[in-house]
């Protein structure tokens, strides 16, 4: 997790948030569930046990502990493309750099999701730093207004974040409603009902 503010931390403890994060979701053994970001799987094990469905997982590097899991071993991005990641356990990232870079590929997210061809029931972007291009991106499909939970974790990176999150909440409010925001820490936005 990037930098963040200690009393918004303290709230979203105290508010019992991480538990929502997994178990307050009306899904079923046939949702299609995104997990970008999937690091070791923990999330996506958790959704699979509650509710039965066995999520797309998303995850460049720690490939090694999601054998048990529907893994790409890509990253979701604003187009196709080979990167370098910094690679630093949970806070791994292609827009931060370090000592330890591996090279991965990183695919257009709505050709992915095309590709997967269903309405995506739950999505949940934690990818450190990269969610502000995928979802800039996912405003440009004709799909987006389907998915009917999105899950995101902001990042304090890259360069005009702020910005960019401003803009891409402005956004996601003529599809979806905002449940619940913790900034930089963890944001809910339901599609909005007809």
């Amino acid at each position: 997790m990037s930098k963040f503010n200690q009393k918004t931390f303290d709230l979203w403890i105290k508010d019992k948030k991480q538990y929502r994060l997994k178990n307050d979701f009306d899904l079923s053994k046939d949702s299609i569930v995104i997990d970008a970001g999937t690091y070791k799987g923990n999330w996506a094990r958790e959704i699979r046990d509650e509710y039965g469905c066995e999520p797309y997982c998303f995850e460049p590097l720690f490939g090694q502990h999601l054998n048990d899991l529907n893994n790409h071993q890509y990253a979701l991005g604003n187009r196709d493309y080979e990167t370098h990641i910094s690679v630093n356990k949970d806070s791994s990232s292609i827009m931060i750099g370090g000592k330890n870079i591996k090279k991965i590929l990183v695919k257009d997210v709505n050709k992915v999701f095309e590709n997967i061809g269903k309405d995506i029931d739950l999505l949940k972007l934690n990818i450190e730093g990269a969610e502000y291009d995928v979802l800039e991106r996912l405003f440009a499909w004709d799909k987006f207004k389907n998915i009917k939970i999105i899950l995101v974790q902001f990042h304090r990176c890259p360069q005009n974040y702020s910005l960019r999150r401003k803009n891409i909440r402005e956004n996601l409010k003529k599809t979806h409603k905002e449940v619940w925001c913790y900034d930089y820490i963890w944001e809910r936005w339901d599609k909005n009902k007809k």
